[in-house]
């Protein structure tokens, strides 16, 4: 999705449309057209619950699976106007050009799960999906924003949520929504609020359960559009390997093939040691009961190793591991168009309680602490770490961790002195618990 418009010479011309890398239904062709209704629509979206959606635009049942998503949102546009991101539920970002009103209008989803970038310049204003078509688009210069670059570097975390790393460039945020007319200034408005959402009552824990679980199956449901193959990660963990469950249960009702698994954890025969851990058992057990084809940790080369390094971080998406862009690349030989990942479900229903401790010590609510470290066994010293560790986020990681922990400056000395090919060690003593497995980069990276 790109496009430029003109001001204040000429308003917005219509929007032209690139091809997002991951998308759950294929693209076709240029931006949405609504002949007679004077507007038209670029969009890089992929929306869920679209049985809804049609019901609530009256959409006849014959022509609904003719119509891709953009489709959906030109309709909606039609139907509700400036309102109709309140309507619309998924991944999206879009621009709509109206004709008549001479204006564009841009949002992106609630939690921006698509990217919009934007910038104004003496001869109009530019939006794309990617920040380099941004900057490719004449009168934009990639002079850097020194603030935002001195923020990351000493927190690893943007304060804001409008700047990038480029001081021309700029995001819309999450749940918002903007409007460019003529040569006034671009308005900005939040249309989406957390704290606006219904509150959800049920009689019991099952009751929460049994309706979470639906939704869960019904989100997994909506990312399995299109014919190609379907890949999830698998590590062992209750995220992802419910996803997994249910997305190859998801097929097998469509007859379709299950989905192909990838996992960062090494072979058995390469990690002996950890063979009985639970993570293990969690990948025989569901690849076993779902008949998966499971592909494990994919030897990484110093070519992609060095590749990895010298990407450049100011660019959004460039910066994963390189055992990621191994599962990545085999996935994309495989001819997958969608991987599913369990990533963000500790900070969703399987919340671990990061941070909730240190957030109840800090407001007082002392009774509610108290409850839920006997709840879960917790010590006076793990919620004083964790309080340490939130009220002082300018230091580096490297320094914090051993100030929490003084065994880590003894266990970074030992495991420098190992033998053999790799800081680690865990190549030569092909060793270790498979969680020191999962979350050992050293060797990967180089670091």
């Amino acid at each position: 999705m790109d496009g430029a418009s003109r001001r204040p010479r000429r308003p917005a011309v219509p929007p032209r449309r690139r091809v997002p890398r991951h998308r759950a239904t294929p693209a076709r062709g240029p931006p949405s057209h609504r002949p007679g209704a004077g507007f038209a629509v670029a969009a890089d979206a992929r929306l869920d619950d679209r049985g809804a959606l049609c019901d609530a635009l009256g959409v006849p049942h014959a022509e609904r699976a003719g119509l891709d998503d953009p489709d959906l949102i030109a309709r909606a546009w039609a139907r509700w106007g400036r309102d109709c991101p309140d309507h619309l539920l998924g991944d999206y970002a879009f621009a709509v050009w109206d004709r008549r009103a001479r204006t564009l209008f841009c949002a992106r989803d609630p939690v921006g799960a698509r990217p919009f970038y934007y910038a104004e310049t003496s001869h109009g204003f530019v939006f794309a999906s990617a920040v380099e078509a941004v900057l490719a688009a004449p009168g934009v210069d990639d002079r850097l924003d020194e603030s935002t670059v001195a923020t990351w570097l000493v927190r690893r975390n943007p304060l804001s949520n409008t700047r990038t790393f480029f001081a021309m460039v700029r995001k819309l945020p999450p749940g918002h929504a903007l409007t460019v007319a003529g040569a006034a200034p671009p308005g900005l408005h939040r249309y989406w609020r957390p704290e606006r959402a219904p509150r959800v009552r049920r009689a019991s824990d099952d009751a929460y359960a049994e309706e979470f679980l639906d939704l869960y199956a019904r989100a997994v449901g909506d990312r399995l559009r299109g014919p190609d193959p379907v890949g999830v990660h698998l590590s062992g963990g209750l995220d992802s390997s419910t996803m997994a469950v249910l997305a190859a249960r998801e097929l097998r009702r469509e007859g379709r093939p299950p989905p192909l698994a990838y996992t960062w954890l090494p072979p058995h025969d390469r990690q002996p040691a950890a063979a009985g851990a639970p993570e293990y058992e969690v990948l025989d057990a569901v690849c076993a009961r779902e008949e998966l084809r499971l592909f494990h940790q994919f030897e990484v080369t110093p070519e992609e190793s060095l590749a990895m390094l010298r990407r450049d971080g100011v660019y959004p998406g460039r910066r994963f591991s390189p055992l990621e862009a191994s599962v990545q690349r085999r996935a994309s030989e495989h001819g997958v168009r969608v991987l599913l990942s369990g990533w963000g479900g500790d900070e969703g229903v399987s919340f671990n309680g990061r941070g909730l401790y240190a957030h109840l010590l800090l407001s007082g609510r002392w009774p509610r602490l108290a409850a839920e470290c006997r709840a879960r066994g917790l010590g006076p010293r793990h919620v004083l770490g964790e309080t340490v560790g939130s009220l002082m986020p300018p230091i580096p990681r490297r320094l914090r961790r051993p100030w929490r922990d003084p065994r880590s400056f003894r266990a970074r000395s030992s495991t420098r002195r190992s033998p053999g090919g790799s800081p680690c060690g865990l190549r030569r003593a092909g060793a270790g618990s498979a969680r020191g497995a999962r979350s050992c980069a050293c060797c990967a990276t180089g670091i």
